[in-house]
């Protein structure tokens, strides 16, 4: 996600930041204690800001900004048996994976946080990460029975904007909406699907048979 407004404010709190540290050492070393009072509290305004600012960056760092409808993956289905296939999936960024899942249709799933509009103006826009991979029987009966398999599709972070948000209530002013989406289709022959986000959610569109 491009967040580089977030960045240069990060960047000027934390040069304030050392300056403030650097003229506190010297009005101590000066015996000026009132100074020192004043530029302790700038110091530790600045240095808050500063951290809160990195919180934010890092724990977004995992989603992609959301502004229009794009293509979050494409996924090439390759069956290889009854009710077992192979997805390879290819990421916005080049990276590939490949898994394989048993069930008649392919699932996927994400997570979507949206801020307030006024966020924005830190470069901070909708985003969203994309959870899991597996696969969905059609059949209630065959999915209460057969083997279920489901795959990562993000990785597991220390900092995560969304479980971030949801154990701190504090952060709950910033957000307008946070929610998962999940999309799914058959997975019973050779295709090329594109898996799509907006902020209303996921969506699948083939692209194309593999002959």
């Amino acid at each position: 996600m491009a967040m580089y407004p977030l960045i240069i404010i990060i960047s000027v709190t934390a040069l304030l930041s050392l300056f403030f540290l650097i003229t506190t050492v010297r009005a101590l070393i000066k015996f000026r204690f009132f100074r020192v009072i004043q530029h302790t509290i700038l110091l530790l305004l600045f240095t808050s800001l500063t951290a809160t600012g990195t919180v934010l960056w890092v724990a977004n760092h995992g989603y992609r900004s959301l502004i229009h409808e794009e293509c979050a993956a494409t996924i090439t289905i390759e069956p290889a048996g009854k009710q077992r296939f192979v997805a390879r999936i290819v990421f916005p960024d080049g990276k590939t994976s490949e898994y394989i899942c048993e069930g008649d249709q392919v699932y996927v799933d994400a997570h979507i946080l949206k801020w307030h509009p006024w966020f924005n103006v830190l470069g901070i826009h909708t985003g969203y990460q994309l959870e899991r991979i597996g696969g969905r029987y059609i059949s209630i009966d065959d999915e209460r029975n057969k083997p279920h398999t489901m795959h990562a599709l993000s990785e597991n972070r220390t900092i995560d904007m969304y479980r971030f948000r949801m154990r701190w209530m504090a952060l709950k002013p910033l957000v307008d909406a946070e929610y998962g989406s999940a999309t799914f289709i058959s997975a019973d022959h050779h295709a090329v699907f594109k898996v799509m986000v907006s902020t209303s959610g996921l969506l699948v569109r083939k692209e194309g048979e593999v002959l």
